[in-house]
């Protein structure tokens, strides 16, 4: 099959949870046979340093895209009406380059990943020869209303947010209205939800597509880990990780609140434990938090061997949408997980029996606490998450979804010719 994919970012390297879920993807696609064409946006830096190379032995070609700077698209902002992140990725180019590939009958499915590329179709006509999918990965309005809910009041950054939280709903909500799409794909069933019940006519073109993991590349070496992330690990020390893409406010959010509020609350009972920070752009984010019992790794190429010798990963997401990949990678290590409801949502995890969950410092602080003091009690949780993981997250499950999905829709198309 051959498949034009449109991505909001450069999927390589897969170093953000975005990243990880399209590459596992295409990847799976790839490894099947099919033929992919792959456009998307990137820094200006990034495509000269050709990061994406890797990414040309396993499409048929890539056509890279440069973004627009957030300050030349922010004095755009207030005659726009559009979500910044749209705002910096100018789209004309990519839909002419698209719009060709249907034209020459090369696409027979486009897939568009996030809901920012959604006007990134071609011109009228396309649905007739190519059907169209579009992955919302996580709803960008729902991100930016919980995003402010928790900066100070009357800031100029929550009022930032929530002017993005009132574009986003508009351009989202815009995109469904229009319907232009054959399916409307979701990472979260819990988001599938909320827009099945704001569009009710569309509720059979919504579909819940998980993120897929490697769960060979994350099983954990078998014995206890005495080697710290940076080699210097010793056998008394305890560390809680927290890893993800600090281009994400949530994300920044979440390693603030937990190191000025909850880890004093743990350092209590358990005054050995050091509070580790994994991710991308995390030195220029949250560089400001590293202290004696905070460590901060930014940009690593590989998290695992800071997954491995992690004795407790903490999710204490309160923004954010879709589905964490690291909280699946962190399932697929075997490591024990506090999170709070929003930072599972979307998962097909039960609380307590394969994760702990708490919303309030006080109780997240003392479920790290019991994972620190014994941590052979939460093993079999752990366990047996990664084998509920197993079932429904694999490369090979969601390949096989996909794969469906696609050679129903060609199907369609062909039957509409007739």
């Amino acid at each position: 099959m051959r498949i034009v994919w449109i991505a909001v970012d450069v999927p390589y390297p897969p170093n953000s949870g975005g990243n990880v879920c399209i590459y596992s993807r295409i990847r799976e696609l790839a490894r099947r046979g099919h033929r992919i064409r792959l456009f998307a946006f990137a820094r200006p830096d990034e495509i000269a340093g050709r990061t994406f190379e890797p990414l040309r032995e396993i499409c048929e070609d890539v056509q890279v895209y440069p973004k627009r700077s957030a300050k030349r698209a922010l004095l755009g902002y207030p005659t726009s009406s559009v979500p910044m992140r749209v705002l910096t990725r100018p789209a004309e180019a990519l839909s002419a380059a698209v719009g060709e590939m249907v034209r020459e009958n090369w696409a027979e499915v486009i897939q568009i990943e996030t809901s920012v590329l959604a006007r990134c179709l071609p011109d009228p006509g396309f649905e007739g020869k190519a059907p169209a999918f579009l992955d919302f990965f996580s709803l960008m309005h729902e991100e930016a209303e919980r995003i402010a809910a928790h900066l100070p009041a009357f800031s100029s950054r929550r009022a930032l947010f929530r002017l993005e939280a009132k574009r986003a709903r508009a351009f989202e909500h815009g995109a469904l209205r229009q319907d232009k799409f054959y399916r409307y794909q979701f990472v979260s069933d819990a988001e599938l939800d909320r827009v099945g019940a704001l569009f009710p006519h569309l509720r059979q073109k919504l579909v819940h597509v998980p993120i897929a993991v490697d769960l060979e590349a994350f099983a954990a070496p078998e014995g206890p880990s005495v080697v710290r992330c940076d080699g210097h690990r010793a056998a008394s020390e305890k560390n809680i990780l927290f890893c993800g893409s600090f281009e994400n406010p949530a994300n920044e959010d979440a390693a603030r609140w937990f190191a000025r509020d909850i880890l004093p609350l743990v350092r209590r009972e358990v005054p050995e434990v050091r509070f580790v920070i994994v991710g991308r752009n995390a030195r220029k984010t949250v560089g400001d938090l590293r202290s004696a019992q905070v460590e901060i790794f930014s940009d690593v190429e590989d998290v695992r061997p800071h997954l491995y010798c992690a004795d407790v990963c903490v999710m204490p997401l309160r923004g954010g949408g879709g589905v964490r990949v690291k909280l699946l990678e962190a399932v697929a290590a075997e490591r024990t997980i506090v999170t709070t409801r929003l930072g599972m949502e979307g998962v097909c995890l039960v609380p307590y029996e394969h994760l702990l969950v708490a919303d309030r410092e006080e109780e997240f602080a003392r479920h790290c606490v019991e994972v620190l003091r014994q941590p052979a009690r939460f093993q079999p949780m752990a366990q047996e998450a990664r084998v509920v993981l197993a079932r429904h997250h694999s490369s090979e499950a969601v390949g096989d979804q996909l794969e469906s999905l696609y050679e129903d829709a060609r199907s369609s198309v062909a039957a509409a010719r007739v």
